[in-house]
């Protein structure tokens, strides 16, 4: 069990996500500043020309004052983490979770001790 698990979070690490920009709806934000927040990350790193995050784990641990945005998102810069941040930590526990299957265990199976 162990050696799935972590093999689930080494693909998790493996894995490309895609910035999905409803993440950021609660900021509501026009259209062209939503656009241009994208750029502002790409541009700082932090997505590839695909749109898909460069380093999870580094996003993960990275506190909002240490998050780079053009000026203009700078006040935003909490609540842009916050989202990006909850995407991420969502989809490293759904690659994480692993479902245990049991079935009852009657007195003629090699599990019995009785």
């Amino acid at each position: 069990m162990w050696r799935r698990l972590r093999e689930r979070a080494a693909g998790f690490a493996s894995e490309p996500i895609a910035l999905d920009t409803g993440i950021f709806a609660d900021l509501r934000l026009p259209a062209d500043d939503l656009g241009r927040l994208v750029e502002s990350l790409r541009f700082n790193g932090y997505l590839d020309a695909e749109g898909g995050y460069v380093d999870k784990r580094a996003l993960l641990g990275l506190r909002p004052d240490d998050l780079n945005l053009a000026p203009e998102f700078l006040p935003h810069r909490p609540a842009v983490l916050d989202a990006i941040q909850a995407r991420l930590e969502a989809r490293r526990s759904a690659a994480c979770l692993v479902t245990l299957r049991t079935s009852p265990i009657s007195p003629t199976s090699p599990s019995w001790r009785g």
